[in-house]
């Protein structure tokens, strides 16, 4: 997820309301905060996720920190299970200006987390980062939820049927849940993990 919906929701991203099986640990959290603005802010939040002691890895730039040795301080007050991950000089290139040009190169991203063992992702955020991930071809499924309500500010999605189908995924189908139109989206080599339709959660 990007910082922001860290920074608007104090999320924990925790397996929660359903028991987990025996021997299995609670997924790593992934935070991209290029400049670090998370720990480094003034206001000194304290945000859940980052003091349950929980797995996380951020992923930042220090070619963006002016305030390094602070830095360095800082992060030393965090537990173990936060890890700093440097990727300066891997930001990603797209021509859309509806995509912070500051993000860091999800295609990095997902080749360090592979190389800690963590092959699948699900990416949670705001339009930007999926835009990034799709963009860079490195979304396999898509779940694509529609509901009919009206923002009086609304924010641009900039994700259309025509951004997902260029990222190489095609609509195996959808279905409606309380007024909200689900949609699936997958690789066409990757089949989806539930045949039934009233399982779409992979």
């Amino acid at each position: 997820m990007a910082k922001k919906t860290v920074e608007k929701d104090d999320c924990t991203l925790t397996v929660r309301r359903v028991e987990l099986p025996p021997g299995q640990a609670q997924p790593v959290r992934v935070v991209i905060d290029p400049s670090l603005s998370l720990i480094l802010r003034s206001d000194d939040a304290n945000f859940a996720m980052l003091r349950d002691g929980l797995p996380v890895v951020i992923y930042y730039s220090s070619t963006l920190l002016s305030k390094s040795a602070e830095f360095e301080n800082i992060m030393s007050k965090f537990p173990d299970a936060v890890k700093f991950v440097d990727l300066s000089d891997k930001k990603i290139n797209l021509k859309s200006n509806s995509v912070d040009s500051r993000f860091l190169s999800p295609k990095a991203i997902v080749e360090d987390l592979s190389s800690r063992g963590i092959n699948h992702i699900m990416v949670e955020g705001g339009p930007a980062t999926a835009l990034a991930f799709l963009r860079n071809n490195l979304v396999d499924r898509a779940i694509i939820v529609k509901a009919p309500i009206q923002f009086k500010d609304p924010v641009p999605s900039s994700i259309s049927e025509k951004e997902i189908c260029q990222a190489g995924l095609v609509k195996l189908g959808q279905m409606d849940s309380g007024g909200d139109t689900i949609e699936w989206w997958s690789r066409p080599e990757r089949a989806w993990p539930i045949s039934d339709d009233s399982l779409w959660w992979p």
